[in-house]
């Protein structure tokens, strides 16, 4: 909404539709929406890493290098990130072109399913099981 602003673009609001609290830019919608805050939250429970504290998108993309563990364990700490934004984008167009309300729960089913999906063709681990993801079970996966 703020890109659109910038563009003299004219609509009836320029609020966040996800919450509607704030003007949505960028900032506000990865990392200051209430939906994105319960999403890192999910994400913080879920990798077992201690809470996310980010101000701008770059601080949620650039997160996986600030993290302990090893590379591997970053770079799949980065291919959550990246799917998780994705999702939150695709909610947010589900809300503005479709008019669906956000659902939290199938947002984290989709993170952990994409996530998983991503990781098990690109990383070549074929191996892995959709437990031992779920679960983040490091040492199965060979993190």
């Amino acid at each position: 909404m703020e890109g659109l602003r910038r563009r003299n673009v004219r609509l009836d609001s320029y609020t966040c539709k996800m919450c509607g609290e704030e003007e949505e830019t960028v900032d506000h919608l990865f990392v200051g929406c209430q939906l994105a805050l319960a999403v890192w939250d999910f994400i913080a429970d879920w990798t077992r890493c201690l809470r996310l504290f980010a101000f701008t998108v770059k601080d949620i993309i650039n997160l996986h290098k600030n993290v302990r563990g090893s590379r591997r364990w970053k770079q799949l700490l980065q291919l959550i990130i990246l799917v998780a934004l994705w999702g939150i984008w695709r909610c947010r167009n589900d809300r503005v072109f479709k008019d669906k309300e956000p659902n939290f729960e199938g947002l984290k089913q989709e993170i952990r399913q994409l996530g998983f999906l991503w990781f098990k063709n690109r990383a070549k681990r074929h191996s892995v099981t959709w437990v031992q993801r779920c679960n983040m079970d490091t040492y199965s996966m060979d993190l």
